[in-house]
């Protein structure tokens, strides 16, 4: 465990700050080490002079002070960095694995881990250490020493209780709070997931939803019927959720991909969907609703989610691409348009849920578009 942590968190860790530490500890550091002294001077001065700084460290508490502070500002620095790398999906992995093993055991791998991170500063520490005890200093260096160690241990029990706290920091937010107790069937989990992780994109999707919808009702309602409004209007509105259909695919591939083994029929599959849809185009439904007689509004409807299926289909044939993927909505999108304006747009409902269900099937279990 202790080196699969080395690997992920310390070489990690030196790879993103590699230029900072080069510049701190190489530059700085050595320069103060093999400063030139100007004109003739014994050798034991040289050396004295050479060592200056790190006298000062043994000696002066002013330097002390400032340099507990560069240790704490860089145990900060590599505190933050696990934390941000734990949250990452590929290491969640780390949760299960780690979290098996006793507590002091977690303990003693992440102290090795941060002492990994700390090895700059324990070189010099050490090494202002040593010199402290040969000329004579003894407090101050020790001092240095205990502070560094218990630093080192404090970052690592930290990390410990950070990796044993994240199963109770899922369910904290609003969200999850909220539908800790209702039921998730699988067609609906994407909705959790809008819900809880993609809140601004939700707000963003509705905001222009709302505006194309008065766009429509301010500029056509007077050369159009209401029937016509609502039928342009789903074709714009479907186009508009295309992000969250992108989304709802991503989703599903990466944490439902093992639904592909679930005794369900394909038909199943293909529908099963449209429960998460009705959801969260309930705001529109509701519109057309209160704006259309009772069977336009079912005609309607069933045109959006015609469009919605073929749009979502495409994404089984074309993979987790989403320049190809805007490619084939804004197509779509102008052969629909063309249909509304020459009224032939309801012979394509049929079409679109034929061809929609027949990429569906052919491209269900590509495992390669799931990358």
């Amino acid at each position: 465990m202790t080196d699969i942590l080395k690997k992920i968190f310390a070489n990690g860790f030196y790879k993103m700050h590699a230029g900072a530490l080069l510049f701190l500890f190489s530059t700085l550091i050595i320069y103060f080490f093999f400063i030139n002294t100007l004109g003739t001077v014994p050798m034991w001065a040289v050396t004295e002079w050479n060592l200056a700084i790190t006298l000062a460290l043994v000696i002066s508490p002013l330097v002390l002070i400032i340099y507990l502070i560069v240790c704490l500002g860089y145990g900060f620095k590599s505190w933050q960095y696990v934390v941000k790398q734990l949250s990452v999906t590929h290491n969640e992995f780390l949760f299960y694995s780690t979290t098996s093993f006793r507590k002091y055991i977690q303990f003693k791998s992440w102290f090795l881990v941060q002492f990994k991170i700390f090895l700059p500063l324990w070189i010099y520490t050490i090494f202002a250490t040593v010199i402290g005890l040969i000329y004579g200093y003894y407090i101050l260096p020790i001092s240095i020493l205990l502070f560094l160690a218990f630093l080192n241990a404090f970052i690592a029990y930290g990390y410990v209780q950070k990796i044993n706290s994240l199963d109770q920091k899922s369910a904290t937010t609003t969200a999850g709070l909220l539908t800790k107790k209702w039921a998730k069937p699988l067609f609906i989990l994407f909705t959790y997931q809008v819900l809880d992780k993609m809140k601004l994109t939700f707000l963003i999707t509705k905001i222009v939803s709302y505006l194309f919808i008065i766009c429509v009702s301010l500029f056509f309602t007077e050369t159009a019927g209401a029937f016509s409004v609502g039928t342009l209007t789903i074709i714009i509105l479907i186009t508009a959720h295309a992000i969250i259909i992108y989304k709802e695919y991503g989703f599903n591939e990466h944490f439902l991909y093992f639904s592909h083994n679930f005794p369900f029929s394909k038909i199943k599959m293909f529908l099963g969907p449209c429960l998460n849809y009705a959801v969260i185009l309930f705001p529109e439904i509701l519109w057309l609703v209160t704006t259309q007689r009772f069977d336009h509004c079912g005609l309607i409807i069933l045109l959006g989610f015609a469009i919605l299926l073929l749009y979502r289909s495409i994404m089984y044939a074309i993979g987790n691409n989403m320049k190809r993927f805007l490619f084939w909505i804004f197509l779509i999108f102008n052969i629909l348009f063309l249909g509304f304006l020459y009224t032939i747009i309801w012979y394509f409902v049929p079409m679109m849920l034929i061809i929609s269900y027949l990429i569906f099937s052919r491209n269900y279990s590509n495992e390669h578009l799931s990358d």
